[in-house]
């Protein structure tokens, strides 16, 4: 197989089917090894678990959790979980994932979701707009 220059940038996507059992034991597994979900956990059981896609399952999951909040102030993407999810993921992974979820909220990508100020701390947050 031969790859280009692109495809080491570009994240693939794969989907799994699995039964319910299993399912529930790779997602207890993966918290319990502190993994934002299983497509993370399964990775780095392949050494293939790489700061971009620990970063994409960070945006993923606040994706998820967004629009499903109703929010009243402006938010940071590191709110929409707990204090030690968040601090379980890398340093590295926080900070692509800000990355990743400023630009998608930019490019309009996150319906419901505005860029708002930056705060006192250099944070940049979040509006959410209400319908």
């Amino acid at each position: 197989m031969q790859f280009n220059n692109d495809d080491l940038y570009c994240m693939k996507n794969v989907r799994v089917t699995m039964s319910d059992e299993v399912f529930m034991r790779l997602k207890t597994e993966a918290k319990e090894a502190g993994y934002p979900g299983i497509s993370s956990y399964l990775l780095s059981k392949v050494d293939g678990l790489t700061t971009d896609a620990e970063a994409a399952e960070i945006v993923k999951k606040g994706r998820f959790r967004v629009t499903r909040k109703k929010l009243d102030k402006p938010f940071r993407l590191k709110d929409l979980f707990e204090k030690d999810e968040w601090d379980g993921f890398s340093k590295a992974a926080r900070l692509a994932s800000g990355r990743m979820f400023f630009e998608q909220v930019k490019e309009g990508g996150i319906d419901g979701v505005e860029v708002g100020e930056k705060n006192s701390t250099n944070h940049q947050t979040y509006i959410q707009i209400k319908d």
